[in-house]
């Protein structure tokens, strides 16, 4: 009944509260879910030690003049500490989600493979791309583009798996993200299982709400225009892929989420 979380109409976020009905910014969503206990984003906020000369401030300031031309931020950028703490990813130090997506150190790596056929035998090539959240999605998408022919719709597909792909990932697990390509299907896999065994179609069709695994990195994907509207990308995935007759395919393994879709 909205009580418990946020829910959206007419493209804008709600909570009920007895007797009131509150409207929420993207940034109280972000505080919101902060403050639920047992959520997603306890790693999220954990402080670093890490200086702020060790990150990209041009990829901040893109984020920040993104998010207030589009309207989805009321500020502009000023100078790394105070768009940082505007963007709760600043409080006497970054936290882990700042460290994630604009850190220099190059934190996370992405398997991308094309194989020959789906027998996955015969390797064309193979390499693990390292970078912080944002380099690395520009290089997947980059990836496939390369090894890929495609029409808008597919590469929007692939532009919404390459978000959730990053945005629902666990990050404290051995495995790491990955893009595999065959002669006929694109592989996603992120070490984030589909929660409760819900399926992609329950999500797509809007049957159940959207759970915000990391909501504080999806909050700042969306400022920068790397996504839209939070629970939406299972849907217009569903709905171009239907548009177009791709086949997909949606599945948990044993360490984590697979998505499929052919081409």
């Amino acid at each position: 009944d909205g009580s418990d979380v946020p829910y959206r109409c007419f493209n804008k976020y709600f909570i009920r509260e007895k007797n009131d009905v509150i409207e929420l910014s993207y940034l109280d969503i972000i505080e919101f879910y902060n403050n639920k206990p047992n959520n997603y984003s306890t790693w999220e906020n954990k402080e670093r030690s890490e200086d702020l000369s060790n990150l990209d401030e041009k990829r901040i300031i893109e984020v920040c003049s993104n998010g207030y031309f589009n309207n989805r931020t009321s500020f502009i950028y000023n100078d790394i500490k105070d768009s940082l703490t505007k963007l709760k990813l600043y409080n006497n130090s970054i936290n882990n989600a700042c460290y994630y997506l604009f850190s220099k150190d190059n934190p996370f790596p992405v398997k991308l493979t094309v194989y020959k056929d789906n027998d996955l035998n015969d390797v064309i090539s193979s390499e693990v791309f390292k970078g912080n959240l944002f380099d690395c999605i520009d290089y997947c998408y980059e990836f496939i583009t390369k090894n890929v022919k495609m029409n808008q719709d597919l590469y929007d597909i692939c532009r919404e798996c390459i978000y959730n792909m990053f945005s629902h990932m666990i990050t404290n697990v051995d495995t790491n993200n990955e893009i595999y390509i065959t002669n006929d299907t694109i592989h996603f896999y992120n070490p984030g299982f589909m929660i409760n065994n819900i399926t992609f179609d329950e999500f797509s069709d809007e049957l159940k709400g959207n759970v915000l695994r990391n909501p504080l990195i999806s909050t700042i994907l969306y400022i920068g225009g790397y996504n839209s509207l939070f629970g939406t990308g299972f849907k217009k995935i569903k709905e171009l892929s239907l548009k177009n007759k791709l086949k997909y395919e949606s599945k948990n393994n044993t360490y984590g989420y697979i998505f499929e879709i052919k081409y």
